[in-house]
């Protein structure tokens, strides 16, 4: 150890290090951004899938921001992840709740249009005539939307599963009648008449071009849409991009 020449100043020096070696090292504040009680519980936690995926779903539901969050897009508390139905919202029922999926027979809104949960209206062949075992199904609708005031207005939007240019003419009419026949069927179970429209497109909308049986059943389809609410007009599209051309103007 190296000391001071001067005896003055060994003294001090030795007794300066002597301190330094042996005094407690000072005691560090807490860190503001460190574990929190919060942090301390999470600690805690179940770290499994079925745990996390109950808190996360817990925590949305209780929460409407994080209903809105892209992890939840049909907003009903199931996060995406865990939504069997990620499109469609969750109609709680105490009937399987925790899927995230409507149930068989509902009718949900998603967004302007109403989406029917299972299977599609179906008529007689090239006939407009509503198939019986339909029936429930425009039970349910009308239903939906005679509990829901703030529709105006429901497009109902009748599309066929072909488009033979030879045959357009035909596929159009069917169409228009069609679409006419659930207005018909939703009027006699007690919606008013002026909250529909019917609309006819033929096969200007494919959802599949190439044939197949899924792609019949597919194109071949009622699409309901909602034109106008109590706010107003929706700006919804009808038809699509190739059909603008057989829509009506609004009332």
């Amino acid at each position: 150890m190296l000391l001071a020449s001067s005896s003055r100043g060994v003294m001090p020096l030795a007794l300066g290090l002597l301190l330094a070696c042996v005094s407690p090292a000072p005691t560090a504040r807490p860190d503001p951004g460190g574990v929190t009680a919060g942090d301390a519980d999470a600690a805690d936690e179940d770290p499994s899938p079925e745990a996390t995926a109950e808190r996360e779903t817990d925590t949305a539901r209780a929460s409407p921001r994080l209903r809105a969050m892209p992890d939840d897009r049909d907003g009903d508390g199931v996060v995406d992840a865990h939504d069997a139905c990620p499109e469609l919202p969750e109609s709680v029922d105490d009937e399987e709740d925790e899927d995230g999926c409507p149930e068989r027979g509902d009718v949900v809104r998603v967004g302007f249009t109403l989406q029917l949960v299972g299977p599609p209206i179906r008529f007689e062949t090239d006939s407009a005539e509503i198939q019986v075992r339909s029936f429930p199904l425009l039970d349910a609708l009308a239903d939906a939307i005679q509990r829901d005031p703030g529709i105006r207005l429901l497009e109902v939007g009748s599309h066929n599963a072909w488009d033979h240019e030879e045959r357009w003419s035909y596929a159009r009419s069917l169409s228009r009648d069609r679409g006419a026949a659930v207005v018909e069927g939703l009027v006699q179970r007690g919606v008013a008449r002026e909250r529909l429209r019917s609309a006819g497109y033929g096969g200007r909308c494919l959802l599949e071009t190439r044939p197949s049986p899924r792609a019949y059943r597919r194109n071949q389809r009622i699409e309901l849409t909602i034109l106008v609410t109590a706010e107003g007009p929706t700006g919804a599209e009808r038809g699509c991009a190739a059909a603008q051309d057989l829509v009506a103007p609004l009332p």
